[in-house]
């Protein structure tokens, strides 16, 4: 951190000086650049990965009521047109599965509410 404000404050060549003086090899700037590059890769990873674990549950949830839906269309005998059936498949709201589930489990025609 030192060698990067002394970069920032144009006091880079003193500071490498001082590190001479004390027999230390000098931080180059492209050294610190690739730690920061490892640094935001590791950050950058870790997020990306926390945000990929909550898509993924996401996914599996509206997955399990779609085909909970599916079930109970097809325990009340109810066949769904190609339409209706590929409105089902490209919903993934919760709240809107959720909403149909409802009409579902009233006996609701679902040429009233797949739509």
């Amino acid at each position: 951190m030192a060698a990067v404000a002394a970069a920032t404050q144009g006091r880079y060549k003193e500071m490498v000086e001082a590190m001479a003086h004390e027999n230390l090899e000098p931080v180059i700037i492209e050294d610190l650049v690739h730690i920061g590059e490892d640094l935001g890769y590791s950050k950058g990873h870790e997020a990306g990965h926390k945000e990929g674990h909550k898509e993924g549950r996401k996914e599996g949830v509206v997955k399990g009521q779609r085909d909970l839906l599916v079930a109970l269309l097809a325990e009340r005998g109810v066949t769904l047109t190609e339409a209706q059936r590929q409105r089902l498949d490209a919903c993934d709201d919760p709240a809107q599965l959720t909403a149909w589930a409802r009409h579902v489990m009233r006996g609701d025609d679902p040429a009233t509410w797949l739509v």
